[in-house]
């Protein structure tokens, strides 16, 4: 069900016509993917979510640690630790190739922190200590905004946005009914139901399709699954997050999801 912070668009409601007639109401396919993850009332009592995750490559190769944090109405802060190895410059005379030095290789967290009004990039180097804050543009900022409207919304029509039913097919036997999302900040995004067990399938965006997999994590009363796997648009794998905890209403203060001016700029002065 996670959605993940990302700026991409997706239109794709045009490739199915109109709406026929005796198809479901946006209304109904909500409410019974909402029945598929927990009770409204164990809905309405998730005012945060936690995710803690490891990310995967198509092969199968762990490239990075992240975390996520959202809280309601629109708070969102995204961690992302990865080793990084600093290429070799090949620009060497033949006989030198077999002195080539060594690649660098360094450990490096990037912190992105929204209070749904302002939002930063915190990007640290965990082996040299180098540090830079950088502060997110309106565009990054209502596209965190729209992440986290999205992730605590639970299929939701969201308040500042719209849901409209954008019609029905089949695929591998299994009838999808699907909605097409659009969130204030112009974020759009197809999501797919299944329209026998009325529970989600998939989303598409900017061509990639996210689905759940893996076993089942229950906290709070809600239910997610284990991971989830992006497919490119040729239907290759792309990556799989796999969640080594999920947790719901867990305490997060609003000071987690923002930067001090004073932090800010102190920043700035040192760069300068």
């Amino acid at each position: 069900m996670l959605f993940f912070f990302a700026a991409a668009l997706l239109g794709a409601a045009a490739a199915f016509g109109s709406e026929p007639a005796g198809t479901p109401s946006v209304a109904d396919v909500v409410a019974r993917a909402r029945a598929a993850v927990g009770t409204e009332e164990a809905i309405a009592a998730a005012k945060t979510l936690s995710f803690d995750a490891e990310l995967y490559d198509a092969e199968g190769k762990k490239t990075a640690e992240v975390q996520w944090r959202f809280k309601r109405p629109f708070f969102m802060r995204e961690t992302v630790r990865r080793t990084v190895t600093e290429p070799v410059d090949e620009f060497y005379y033949p006989e030198e190739r077999e002195n080539l030095p060594e690649p660098k290789t360094y450990e490096t967290e990037t912190v992105t922190l929204c209070d749904g009004v302002l939002g930063v990039r915190i990007l640290r180097n965990l082996t040299t200590q180098e540090r830079r804050v950088v502060p997110l543009s309106a565009a990054e900022v209502a596209g965190a905004r729209d992440s986290a409207v999205a992730n605590l919304g639970f299929y939701a029509v969201p308040e500042k946005g719209t849901a409209a039913f954008a019609g029905t097919r089949t695929e591998d036997g299994k009838t999808l009914n699907f909605v097409e999302y659009v969130y204030e900040g112009g974020l759009k995004i197809l999501r797919a139901f299944d329209a026998e067990t009325g529970a989600f399938a998939f989303t598409e965006r900017d061509g990639d399709r996210s689905c759940d997999a893996g076993e089942k994590m229950r906290t709070n009363g809600l239910t997610f699954f284990s991971e989830t796997r992006t497919l490119g648009d040729d239907g290759s794998l792309k990556n799989v997050v796999k969640f080594t905890k999920i947790s719901a209403n867990e305490e997060l203060p609003d000071s987690l999801f923002r930067v001090s001016l004073e932090e800010l700029f102190s920043d700035f002065g040192a760069d300068e």
